[in-house]
């Protein structure tokens, strides 16, 4: 990877459509966002140029990465030191993380969330893979003889991967429009509600972020199982599109009481089928998750 004034340090990751780099430029480390070639040649002309102004608009956000620019096959932002949720609610968080730590991790992510619905963007990738959380506590069992990582009132979540993300109405009209056409998909298959699944977006898009925040708040909240039970991707869209949820208290069966009955009424409501009978904004959820934690944590 080669860009004029700017030095590569190292490879950070890759995901399904780019590779991340992370790079110096005047002394300032930034993330390098290279995209597959392979990937654009299936995409919209302008794809880079939307996700670039997405990134540059939501990047004034504080909840969401600094946009530096863009070049060629290139988006270049603001490095965030941290681990994406998916790496820390592993095994063994999920058997040290206290409920109260849980219910403040939850509530974070859904104001991320919230602050990009205010200003009349969707994400439409929202999944575990694309929250990064910072300043995390550092703490060794020797129960387990481990270290994990854990969520303190001094952490914080960032938003990050607007390759979906779009201004509403008329930028997600047009995404709809490519996706009608293309027969496309928008984000992770497991996160995405049942009318997208369907290509029928002209519901309100916002409910579409509601409804993968329910899957993403059930994994949190019930040990990382998804509420469709089954693995292979074409069967769990069938599923998520035809039938209902295993409940999150019936998906805890051995330990229901890990989970209260408000806040698995808040993940029900999220991941409800009809769009009409999700949380009508995103601060309604946030509303009632809060008035749903135990007054005692």
């Amino acid at each position: 990877m080669e860009i004029n004034d700017i030095e590569e340090i190292e490879f950070v990751d890759s995901g399904a459509f780019a590779y991340i780099h992370k790079g110096n430029k005047k002394d300032k480390q930034i993330a390098i966002k290279e995209f597959r070639s392979a990937v654009l040649e299936k995409m919209p002309e302008n794809f880079i140029q939307l996700e670039a102004e997405a990134t540059e608009s939501l990047g004034k956000i504080r909840f969401c990465p600094q946009f530096y620019g863009y070049r060629n096959n290139y988006i270049l932002m603001e490095f965030i030191e941290g681990v994406t949720l998916d790496f820390l609610t592993g095994r063994t968080w999920h058997l040290k993380a206290s409920y109260e730590e849980k219910c403040r991790l939850a509530g974070e992510i859904i104001k991320a969330v919230e602050s990009i619905h205010e200003k009349s963007w969707v994400h439409m990738d929202i999944s575990k893979d694309n929250f990064v959380l910072e300043n995390l506590e550092k703490r060794h069992y020797e129960s387990l003889q481990k270290n994990t990582l854990h969520f303190t009132e001094k952490s914080k979540v960032r938003l990050i991967d607007f390759s979906f993300s779009r201004e509403v109405p008329h930028g997600y009209s047009k995404l709809v429009e490519w996706c009608k056409k293309k027969g496309g998909m928008l984000g992770k298959r497991s996160y995405s509600s049942p009318e997208r699944l369907k290509i029928k977006c002209k519901e309100n898009p916002f409910q579409q972020d509601m409804f993968s925040l329910g899957v993403l708040l059930y994994k949190l909240f019930c040990v990382d199982k998804h509420p469709y039970i089954h693995n292979k991707s074409e069967e769990k869209k069938k599923q998520i599109t035809n039938n209902p949820f295993l409940k999150p208290k019936d998906s805890l069966k051995h330990k229901p009481q890990e989970i209260t009955d408000e806040i698995a009424k808040v993940i029900e409501k999220s991941l409800s089928r009809d769009p009409k009978q999700r949380y009508m904004s995103i601060n309604n959820l946030l509303n009632d998750l809060i008035e749903s934690v135990p007054q005692n944590l």
